[in-house]
């Protein structure tokens, strides 16, 4: 990359340091554009996000041409802007982010696992669909890879690298708009806890059910004392009117908390 700054300007360390990142993403952009790479480039674009006709035209043409290995493939999505060239690997920038086709020749996953280390390397994040056999699945597989990355972003413990095949409740996500699960999870007990000014009682309750419950794990993971964790989750249950004893209670709470932070309920971030 060239800066080229006029006669009487100047350009110091720290703005270098900010171009470095543009100038990655320019460097992937121009490799993807090569000769040989940029018709490659669009066609799995057409793959992953055009629309359900393009998308089987563009899986029969990748059949067809042999680009692609006849074998079980995952999509992985990361911020990491690098055009990774090793067998068995085709990146290609989308945005924002880098979609990578990772083949899978054998039932041995090695070719994965390498392919993850290496673009959570430096601070990235990666997300990784579901495996599967047919390239018409591509773009069900990028789109669990991007759910991924969007766990990540709300819950940054699930990372830096998250499988769908472990987002356990979270893959609800993917069933529907954020307003439609929204309406469906937070309901007025949860909405309750969301909006208490009192913000340790909604971290002690999501600590509670990420400690399954456990009083001794939970009071070490808050720093309290044990009748302080009694006495929240007396507050907790006041607060909200359900009965942490009763198991159909506690799944509300507990899904609601869990899928409305994912959506953007009340008091936190909206998904991307």
């Amino acid at each position: 990359m060239f800066v080229l700054p006029d006669d009487d300007a100047s350009i110091s360390d720290h703005q270098l340091e900010e171009l470095m990142p543009l100038a990655a993403q320019a460097g992937a952009l121009l490799a993807a554009d090569a000769p040989g790479n940029g018709d490659l480039a669009g066609v799995f674009a057409e793959l992953l996000e055009g629309d359900p006709d393009r998308s089987s035209a563009a899986a029969e043409h990748l059949r067809a041409s042999g680009d692609v290995p006849d074998a079980e493939f995952t999509m992985l999505a990361t911020d990491h802007d690098a055009i990774d060239r090793r067998p068995g690997v085709t990146a290609v920038p989308m945005g924002r982010i880098t979609a990578v086709f990772v083949t899978q020749r054998d039932s041995s996953s090695a070719t994965l696992r390498s392919a993850v280390d290496s673009y959570s390397a430096e601070g990235s994040v990666v997300g990784v669909g579901g495996t599967y056999a047919d390239l018409r699945d591509a773009r069900k597989s990028w789109r669990q890879a991007r759910l991924c990355l969007d766990v990540i972003a709300l819950e940054p413990s699930t990372g830096p690298v998250a499988y769908w095949d472990q987002l356990g409740v979270y893959r609800l996500a993917a069933i529907a708009s954020a307003e439609l699960i929204a309406e469906a999870v937070i309901t007025p007990a949860v909405r309750a806890l969301f909006e208490h000014r009192n913000r340790d009682l909604l971290s002690t309750a999501e600590t509670f059910f990420d400690n399954g419950g456990d009083i001794a794990a939970t009071t070490d993971a808050l720093s309290i004392h044990r009748q302080t964790l009694y006495y929240r989750l007396r507050r907790i249950q006041e607060l909200t009117t359900l009965d942490l004893s009763i198991g159909q209670d506690r799944l509300e709470l507990h899904v609601g908390l869990a899928l409305g932070r994912l959506v953007g309920g009340p008091g936190t971030s909206n998904r991307s």
